[in-house]
């Protein structure tokens, strides 16, 4: 995208907030004005009723006129970036079609959204994109939201299905997204690119809107409808998860809700992962500035460290003192050591996780492809899907390599000392550069017996 076309999409989204306040103001007043005479008008009371934004045990399924966010990058929320028309008032289970799908939940986690899209369209595809959240935004004609007590109905209604679950934990620009890719290639799999419900139910109990309990009966209930939503199709056998490496804490939730899930986590040695982010940043940089500032940026290095529960673990790491010194490159490192420490925490108390390094996976694509289908539990006459290797795997996104190819990391680096922070950081939380104390998928023969949800 050039500066132009991004200057546009600001300009655009700026223009769609303003629009947004002013509905926003007329529909305060015309409240107002209806509670002043509605015992005197009762349709206008009954169209007030049906304007407003949720009913308890009913989705609200509104059409978008108009949709825009200064970046694909950022998320989107419907009171926020849409602007919508209210079409009519569904029953929950109306969601459970093949063209609509969870989407988000809302900052104060009273609501829920989800997206449709038109019948033809897979959303899940990575031919329309490497990451489901911003699929959705691109390609739904609709939005369908409910209270949070109506969606945690719904989860509740739902049947176990016997569906394979794997789940690609990882430290983020580690070849995950090709990971991925490479199952979509098996037949009867369908996969979850960073499905960004999840990382608001992390944010929600980051900020402690959520105690443990809830959170956790929340990310059990949006995996249960993620799961429906995207197994319509009676052919889709096998579902793939790849959070966000901000999620992995979420993992052990996601085992004890799933407990026959596979688990992977792939990563990148932190001088490459973090030279990697670096030229993400860059990229990202060149049009940020245009809505938002660096402190906002290093706000989401620096906030949701990726640490096991409970948040009671590494303090130190933690400690707002500590990271307010931390340079952009250091922050980063403080994440990637946070994820692997996570990980191997998680090991430790018998979670089983199988680790595979991203050398591996470029250099080995064979070899590690027939240990993960062991691991995984796929059927033997499953080939090796080596596709995907041919293709960007990011393409269509932001992250692409024509994209990252002429970004310099480099100009991003606020601080060349982050190498000496790193080997802190590694030192205080006993860790090894290449994480060789990680279980590795291909030093070990291990699987799980095909349990399904049972």
């Amino acid at each position: 995208m050039s500066m132009s076309q991004q200057l546009g999409t600001v300009a655009e989204y700026g223009l769609l907030r303003s629009v947004l306040k002013c509905c926003n103001a007329a529909e305060n007043f015309s409240s107002s004005l209806v509670s002043s005479f509605h015992d005197r008008d009762k349709e206008a009371e009954e169209n007030a009723k049906t304007s407003s934004r949720s009913r308890t045990g009913l989705g609200n399924l509104q059409k978008i006129y108009w949709r825009a966010k200064p970046h694909e990058a950022v998320d989107a929320v419907p009171d926020k970036n849409f602007i919508l028309k209210h079409v009519e008032w569904v029953e929950p289970d109306y969601v459970l079609k093949e063209n609509i799908s969870l989407f988000g939940i809302s900052q104060d986690g009273t609501s829920v959204s989800f997206t449709m899209t038109s019948p033809d369209t897979d959303v899940y595809s990575s031919d329309q994109g490497p990451f489901m959240y911003i699929t959705q935004f691109k390609l739904a004609t609709h939005l369908i939201t409910m209270d949070i007590n109506t969606f945690k109905g719904l989860a509740d209604s739902l049947p176990e299905k016997n569906v394979k679950i794997i789940i690609v934990a990882n430290t983020g620009r580690c070849g995950s997204t090709l990971l991925a890719q490479m199952f979509e290639a098996v037949k009867g799999t369908r996969v979850l690119s960073e499905p960004h419900s999840l990382l608001d139910a992390l944010y929600l109990h980051n900020r402690k809107v959520l105690d443990d309990v809830t959170y956790g009966s929340l990310v059990n209930n949006i995996m249960k409808v993620h799961i429906a939503c995207s197994t319509i199709k009676e052919d889709v056998k096998t579902l793939v998860f790849k959070p966000v490496f901000k999620c992995t804490p979420q993992i052990k939730l996601m085992m004890d809700g799933f407990p026959g899930s596979s688990v992977i986590f792939l990563y990148r040695n932190a001088k490459e992962t973090v030279g990697s982010f670096m030229r993400v940043m860059a990229a990202f940089t060149k049009f940020a500035m245009l809505f938002t500032d660096m402190h906002e940026m290093m706000d989401y290095w620096l906030s949701d460290l990726p640490l096991p529960l409970p948040h009671s673990s590494y303090k130190w790491a933690r400690d707002p003192t500590m990271l307010m010194t931390l340079s952009l490159p250091s922050a980063i490192a403080l994440n990637w050591c946070s994820t692997a420490v996570c990980v191997r925490d998680y090991t430790k108390q018998g979670l089983n996780i199988s680790c595979l390094d991203y050398k591996d996976l470029v250099n080995s694509p064979d070899q590690v492809w027939q240990k993960l289908r062991r691991f995984c539990n796929l059927p033997e006459e499953t080939s090796a899907p080596l596709e995907a290797y041919k293709k960007d795997s990011q393409r269509g996104a932001f992250l692409s390599r024509g994209v990252l190819a002429t970004t310099d990391g480099k100009k991003m680096k606020s601080s060349e000392n982050w190498m000496k922070d790193l080997e802190k950081f590694l030192d205080a939380f006993e860790l090894d550069p290449d994480l060789k104390i990680l279980p590795d998928l291909l030093a070990i023969d291990q699987h799980i017996p095909d349990q399904g949800f049972d």
